[in-house]
């Protein structure tokens, strides 16, 4: 009798292995699906290239003109809905001899915000300089996404 004891002793120690290694398997497995879902996750994955931002029209300039009364230039810009996260952008307007920079972003300082994905927007900047531009693009981190030749409103 006590030679059946010693060997129910003996298969539980087996089962508690086996056991334990059930548990570290799924363990593992849980934590690495856990692991490539937060890697996949558009946060966390790398950055959109330039091309794809291109090619995808993240950001579109619908409209672009110079307000001789106001003078102001009025910038409708379009955002596809399905568009990656951005944090800002850069207006930029040119002529052939100047630039003007202008940024739109929570890290800017002029009150420029980001449109929300789908919308579209109409942003008015102020010619302090008198300048006079003849086009204007949109870029994101040095990354020209549109361009638009600037008329008369």
């Amino acid at each position: 009798m006590s030679h059946i004891l010693k060997n129910k002793k003996a298969i539980s120690g087996v089962v508690t292995s086996v056991l334990l290694i059930l548990i570290a398997i799924t363990a593992i497995s849980l934590i690495s699906i856990y692991l490539m879902k937060t890697v996949n996750s558009p946060k966390l994955s790398s950055q959109v290239s330039c091309l794809d931002m291109q090619t995808s029209s993240v950001l579109k300039i619908k409209s672009v003109c110079f307000n001789s009364s106001s003078r102001q230039i009025q910038i409708s810009l379009q955002r596809i809905a399905d568009s990656p996260d951005i944090n800002q952008f850069n207006i930029v307007l040119s002529s052939n001899n100047k630039s003007g920079t202008w940024c739109c972003g929570t890290t800017c300082e002029h009150s420029c915000l980001v449109l929300d994905k789908g919308a579209q927007k109409t942003y008015y900047l102020n010619n302090t300089e008198n300048a006079t531009y003849n086009t204007a693009q949109i870029a994101i981190s040095s990354c020209e996404i549109d361009k638009r030749a600037l008329t008369s409103c």
